[in-house]
């Protein structure tokens, strides 16, 4: 990422990173937080665990800058997250170096992550008289993502308003 997307972050839709990533596919040029999980996997399995390590550190300086990891790494993913997959990432990372230091570490990261999720995608299910408490994924928006703009708009307009709203 060059230097400029941290000096002048204002003039960019990127959020700046402090260590090198791998982007998903050929379509985009930021991190995104699922993909991650499965790019870790990727780079266990290839014994690269210092490119695993400093992804993680990215994602932990997200959990640290906005107390939670955002769906990607551009300003407008800000409202959104994905499925929290932040600690099954340090869980794959320590299976595969046994690093105790590092998870400690990122332990204090891991707990803020995570009560994010209580706190805001915490559900309580009772079935059969039993309760359950399930974390929902959901983007709270009743609007096109800024992303797909677009893509959103072609889908909605095969809807009424209120299909619209529930859509978005």
């Amino acid at each position: 990422m060059k230097p400029a997307v941290a000096e002048k972050s204002e003039f960019y839709s990127l959020l700046p990173v402090k260590y090198e990533f791998i982007a998903p596919g050929g379509r985009f040029l930021e991190p995104y937080y699922w993909d991650a999980y499965w790019i870790i996997k990727g780079l266990m399995a290839s014994e690269m665990y210092e490119a695993a390590a400093r992804m993680i550190l990215n994602y932990a300086d997200f959990v640290e800058r906005f107390g939670f990891i955002p769906n990607g790494g551009r300003v407008y993913y800000l409202q959104r997250s994905q499925p929290p997959l932040f600690i099954p990432m340090i869980y794959e990372f320590y299976e595969n170096t046994q690093n105790s230091s590092f998870v400690k570490q990122l332990l204090p990261i891991m707990e803020k992550e995570f009560q994010y999720w209580i706190d805001h995608h915490s559900y309580t299910v009772t079935y059969n008289g039993n309760r359950y408490q399930l974390f929902r994924y959901f983007a709270g928006s009743n609007v096109p993502r800024p992303e797909s703009y677009k893509e959103d708009l072609a889908t909605a307009s095969l809807s009424n308003f209120t299909d619209k709203q529930q859509l978005f």
